[in-house]
């Protein structure tokens, strides 16, 4: 740990370095007029407005980085600050639930003002008149600050400071304590866009994705599709895991289901989440597809597809209208409707959070899609599982509680669910539908495999049909969230040919691998083996069904595992070409 620290100095010293240049560059202005006590006013507010909002970020990581498992990056500011979260709303829950991080930051912060106001009165008045030693005397140590900036900026070294050198340091799993928040974000304001690579041959790359799909000897039935996206459904919340079950009705739901056993999320936040189930699209790049500058693209997505076969197509999502932008990812990826908090129109079932709670916007859910028409494809995405893991207060007690501050809301969304399927099984639309729920991402744990990169994604995937027995059983098959689009247009007999990153379930050529990105890191996961590549290098093999707890790096040998090195360039390079160049359709 203290090595780690101790490497870290790079990554502090370029943050530090960043932080300060304006006031660095106003403290070092060879001019009498910066000597004015105005100018040195504003100069030593900046060092401490600047160096506080740095502060500020590494102690919001505190309580945050449990949740999504990475440093925040720019695009958590660019939510925050884009409107996409309603931040006025949810502040007074997260100082309530946080306020030891609060408490923390306000203890650093007053140290911090009160050595810079001692410094400050120690130190002799300027006055412009200078001899000549003294003017020398000034301008060596004005030229050696100058100099330890601008290597602080480089991060200490020749080139300038990336994600990947920390990789010098730490293993995957540890990169994100050699680094600093301020240094996260800072290096993903530029990493928008991705690059173009070329490490293997282009018809290798093409075969490798294999992203063009038909299903050729398929008859199109036009079944009903309702998509459910749980809120932070982790597997260990449910049966399938390895302690107490917070989900009866699920439980109850997996005996009549197909339920993959052996699923692991793409995602680890709900923003990368929608894109994976619902459009067969990976969010390998630093920033969410959604907020990033490729979000215009043409991307291919149930949808999409389904639209133009006659589908009446919908997004449901209780939260508050524009939140993380779904209601503009909704409209380009072909959901004719979007309903949320705005269309609800009933503030007295408002969570005074994110937005309506499950129960009563669940209900509405099946009584709107009760109107339509079929064929129609429904996606759903419930929020009452999500921070600050609230209740309505006429069931408090009534769902069980934990150590875990959200298992009492999963208890409350299972229990929603359950309400919405006793209802839909009274409509005439729900014997003719196939249903699949999956979570977005998955949360918090204390347990110690849930908590590695391996548990930490690992999620339910079921799929459940009224009238077909033969979506039943518990399947030992991997299956990851890109794999639900190209499954279910198998399954329905959708038989024109798409664009999906992901591969259908019921095919000859499920994936081999899941893979995900995180902290300039790409994972890929089979059904037993786990591998960590920095950038595009492999640098560490375990097998997670013998290791659950990762103890034992099994790399030794780059031949060894050459066909998931090559798999993961080929997969890579092809994702960064067709994102770059607006070609994730056909």
């Amino acid at each position: 740990m203290m090595k780690l620290f101790f490497y870290g100095i790079r990554f502090d010293a370029f943050s530090i370095a960043v932080c300060n240049i304006l006031f660095i560059v106003i403290s070092l202005m060879p001019f009498v007029f910066a000597n004015n006590v105005w100018l040195q006013k504003i100069n030593n507010f900046l060092f401490l407005l600047f160096n506080s909002l740095f502060l500020l970020t590494n102690c919001i990581d505190f309580g945050y980085y449990p949740f999504i498992r990475k440093r925040s990056t720019f695009d958590t500011l660019n939510q925050l600050l884009g409107g996409q979260i309603d931040v006025g709303t949810l502040l007074p829950s997260f100082v309530k639930d946080y306020w030891y991080v609060l408490l923390l930051y306000i203890v650093l912060l007053y140290v911090f003002i009160r050595a810079h106001n001692y410094l400050l009165r120690s130190k002799t008045p300027l006055t412009g008149n200078y001899s000549g030693v003294q003017k020398l005397q000034i301008s060596v140590v004005s030229l050696l600050i100058l100099g330890v900036s601008f290597v602080s900026f480089r991060g200490l070294a020749r080139v300038p400071i990336q994600f990947i050198d920390a990789g010098k340091y730490a293993s995957a799993n540890y990169i994100d304590i050699v680094i600093n928040t301020p240094f996260s974000i800072l290096l993903t304001m530029d990493k928008t866009n991705l690059s173009e690579i070329k490490v293997v041959d282009e018809q290798v790359a093409f075969n490798t994705v294999n992203p063009i799909k038909e299903h050729k000897d398929k008859t199109f039935a036009k079944k009903n599709v309702v998509i459910i996206i749980l809120e932070s459904f982790s597997k260990e919340y449910t049966g399938l895991g390895k302690s107490k079950s917070y989900t009866p009705f699920l439980d109850s739901l997996m005996q009549h289901s197909l339920v993959f056993k052996n699923a692991i999320s793409n995602a680890g936040t709900s923003i990368e989440g929608i894109p994976a189930v619902l459009s067969s699209f990976p969010n390998l790049m630093p920033n969410p597809y959604i907020n990033s500058s490729y979000s215009g693209n043409q991307l291919t997505s149930m949808a999409s597809l389904l639209k133009d076969e006659g589908y009446q197509t919908s997004f449901f999502h209780g939260g508050t209208n524009g939140t993380m932008n779904f209601d503009s990812y909704a409209n380009l990826s072909g959901f004719v409707n979007y309903y949320g908090r705005t269309e609800y129109n009933n503030e007295s079932d408002f969570d005074n959070n994110w937005g309506i709670w499950d129960e009563p916007f669940l209900q509405y859910t099946a009584k709107t899609v009760n109107t339509y028409s079929s064929p129609f494809l429904a996606a759903i995405f419930t929020l009452s599982s999500h921070h600050p893991f609230k209740v309505p207060e006429k069931y408090t007690n009534k769902f069980p509680k934990s150590s875990l501050e959200i298992i009492e809301s999963i208890g409350y969304t299972d229990y929603a669910l359950a309400k919405f399927f006793e209802s839909a099984k009274k409509m005439p639309w729900y014997d003719s539908t196939v249903f699949v729920l999956t979570p977005d991402h998955t949360s918090i744990s204390n347990d110690d495999f849930y908590n590695n990169d391996v548990g930490h994604h690992q999620i339910p995937i079921m799929f459940f049909s009224p009238s077909d027995t033969s979506l039943k059983g518990f399947n030992n098959q991997l299956i990851q969230q890109i794999d639900i689009m190209p499954s279910i247009l198998d399954y329905i007999g959708y038989n024109k040919p798409y664009f999906a990153f992901g591969n259908s379930v019921f095919s000859k050529q499920p994936s081999k691998y899941s893979i995900h990105f995180n902290s300039g890191n790409y994972y890929l996961t089979n059904d037993s083996m786990y591998y960590v590549f920095n950038n595009l290098n492999l640098e560490q093999v375990f097998n997670y069904k013998k290791d659950s707890l990762l103890t034992q790096n099994l790399f030794d040998s780059a031949n060894k595992y050459r066909k998931q090195e090559d798999y993961l360039k080929s997969y890579i390079q092809y994702y960064n070409k067709t994102v770059i160049n607006n070609k994730t359709h056909l």
